[in-house]
């Protein structure tokens, strides 16, 4: 009576476990909508490296969200649409619309770059500024606006100025 209980038990945790263990597959309706993004930034013609560039709709009823992606050494950079889970999950794209854009890039007083594994929050406490000038890093102050259409790959770069 006692191993047939103890069977009993461990069957039901199992099966518990393996239930409550399943995640649902189901992608939101929009994930099939997505459009390739990507481009290069540049800054008075020289590359930027490590800036986060984010695409933010601008009809916030949009479905899909923001788009974000980080510039590599070359200033070249794609966009994810995030979405909770790893960040190798993440879906590549972003849904048809009109976004305005941020590039932002924090550095160091004297130029160098923030250490790597420093939030942006520590960053700021260590004086870190911001490396972007505002009429394209400030969301309140962006010039950049940009019309994804349905055409993928949708190339977009952007060349800024510093004055």
């Amino acid at each position: 009576m006692f191993v047939r209980k103890n069977l009993v038990f461990a069957l039901l945790t199992l099966c518990g476990i393996s239930i409550g263990c399943v995640q649902s597959k189901t992608e939101p309706a929009y994930f099939a909508d997505l459009v390739i993004v990507y481009g290069k930034v540049t800054l008075d013609g020289n590359p930027v490296s490590g800036a986060t560039i984010t695409f933010i709709p601008a009809d916030m009823s949009q479905s899909g969200g923001i788009g974000t992606g980080v510039t590599v050494i070359s200033g070249d950079y794609d966009l994810t649409t995030p979405q909770p889970g790893s960040l190798e999950s993440q879906p590549k794209g972003i849904v048809p619309g009109n976004y305005k854009v941020t590039i932002t890039k924090l550095q160091m007083p004297d130029g160098s770059p923030v250490p790597e594994g420093t939030d942006d929050a520590m960053a700021m406490a260590m004086d870190a500024r911001e490396a972007i000038p505002a009429k394209y890093s400030d969301s309140d102050k962006t010039e950049l606006l940009v019309e994804v259409d349905h055409t993928s790959p949708f190339v977009q770069n952007f060349e800024l100025k510093s004055e």
